[in-house]
């Protein structure tokens, strides 16, 4: 498994960077576009994408973060939904967060 064990207490933390509403939408979307996940890892897949672009966030522009495979399908998962993937950007980290390929 190429992923850092998440506490919980950095689950919770993740997911409270989303709306509900917004965080099962995203969850759904893990489901649709990877059917070989079931619910609850594709609950864990976007827990740990959230909680990668927290760490992005804390470290700022110009700091190489390589997202793991798991934390990549969130990512591109969140990038679908622009709008809200730019205001959480914003809210969090007061900047768009860029994906750009290594």
């Amino acid at each position: 498994m190429d992923t850092i064990a998440m506490t919980t207490r950095s689950v919770s933390k993740a997911r409270s960077l989303v709306t509900d509403q917004l965080y099962d939408q995203l969850v759904r979307r893990v489901l649709h576009d990877h059917p070989q996940f079931d619910r609850p890892e594709a609950s864990r897949i976007m827990d740990e994408g959230l909680g990668f672009l927290d760490r992005c966030a804390v470290e700022g522009p110009g700091q190489e973060q390589k997202p793991t495979k798991r934390e990549d399908i969130a990512w591109h998962t969140f990038l679908l939904y622009t709008k809200k993937y730019a205001g959480f950007c914003q809210k969090l980290a007061g900047r768009f967060i860029h994906h750009a390929p290594a």
